[in-house]
C-alpha cells in the first residue's frame, strides 16, 4: 500500500497538498465548490471528489445536502487489528506455500485469519526470517480489535502455533487497529447507494469515491477512481465548451 501511494504522490509532485484537513465543502452560487479548511483557508473547484471513508464524507458533504450526508453515514463500518509478526524461518515448520488463509467460524478460531506476508512479497522479511499478518476483529466480534496488545498477541500466537506448527517466539511484533476500518455491505447496501447517486446528481462537479459504494478491495479502488476520473474530465470539457462565466472558480 505505501509503494503504491508513493508511487501516485511522486505523479502528482508539485500539485500534491498534505496535511491539510478540509472541514467542509459549500456549493457556490455561480458553480462550482469552496472547501473550508481547517486554519480558515480555502480553496475553490470547479470539480471536487470526496474519497474520504463515508463517514468523514458523510460530515463533509452535511452542509451541502442533508439527504446525501444521512445515506452515506448509514454504511456501517468494522473494526479490525492486525497483529504483525516476524519469525525465524526455521522456527515455522509450516512450507507458508501460499496467500495465508480465512478461519471459518466453525473452526473455533477467534481470529479472521492470517497472511504469509513474506511468501507474496519476499522483500518483506530479511532471509531467513518470514513475516506474518494475523488479522483479529471484524462485524461478528468487534470486541477483538479493542483487546490490549498483549492479549491480541497472544491469541495470534495460541492458535496460529498448532496449525502452522511455530516455535519459540516471534521476533518482530507491530500491533495496528483500524477502527471503523472496513466498510460492511449488509442488506440495503445497493439502495444506499442508489439514495447517495441520486442525492450526488443534484450537484454537478461532486463525485464520491472509495471502498464504501461499490467494492471493498484495492482493485475495485483503483476501477472506481478510474470511472471518476473519466467523469471529473467529461464534465470539465463540457463546462469549458459551453464557456464558464468569469465569476467561476479557478479549476
Amino acid at each position: 500500500m505505501e509503494e503504491l501511494v508513493g508511487a501516485l504522490s511522486a505523479r502528482l509532485a508539485g500539485r500534491l497538498r498534505l496535511g491539510t484537513a478540509v472541514e467542509s465543502i459549500e456549493r457556490l452560487t455561480g458553480g462550482g465548490f469552496r472547501c473550508r479548511l481547517k486554519g480558515g483557508e480555502a480553496e475553490r473547484a470547479h470539480a471536487v471528489v470526496v474519497a474520504t471513508p463515508a463517514p468523514q464524507a458523510a460530515r463533509l458533504v452535511e452542509g451541502l445536502s442533508s439527504k446525501l450526508s444521512a445515506a452515506s453515514g448509514s454504511i456501517p463500518y468494522a473494526s479490525i487489528a492486525v497483529i504483525c509478526l516476524g519469525f525465524r524461518r526455521e522456527d515455522i515448520a509450516h512450507p507458508l506455500d501460499g496467500f495465508g488463509f480465512l478461519a471459518p467460524r466453525q473452526e473455533g478460531l477467534r481470529v479472521l485469519g492470517a497472511i504469509f506476508v513474506s511468501t507474496i512479497f519476499p522483500e518483506h522479511a530479511p532471509p531467513g526470517f518470514a513475516s506474518l499478518r494475523v488479522l483479529a476483529g471484524g462485524a461478528r466480534d468487534p470486541e477483538a480489535a479493542r483487546l490490549s496488545e498483549g492479549e491480541l498477541e497472544a491469541l495470534a500466537l495460541r492458535e496460529l502455533r498448532p496449525l502452522l506448527s511455530l516455535r519459540g517466539e516471534p521476533r518482530v511484533r507491530r500491533i495496528y487497529r483500524y477502527l471503523q476500518g472496513i466498510p460492511q455491505y449488509t442488506l440495503g447496501h445497493l439502495e444506499r447507494v442508489r439514495r447517495i447517486d441520486e442525492a450526488v446528481g443534484a450537484f454537478p462537479g461532486l463525485y464520491l469515491a472509495g471502498n464504501a459504494y461499490r467494492g471493498v478491495g484495492v482493485n475495485d479502488c483503483v476501477a472506481e477512481g478510474l470511472r471518476i476520473a473519466v467523469s471529473v474530465m467529461d464534465f470539465l470539457r463540457e463546462r469549458s465548451r459551453r464557456g464558464a462565466p468569469s465569476e467561476d472558480p479557478g479549476a
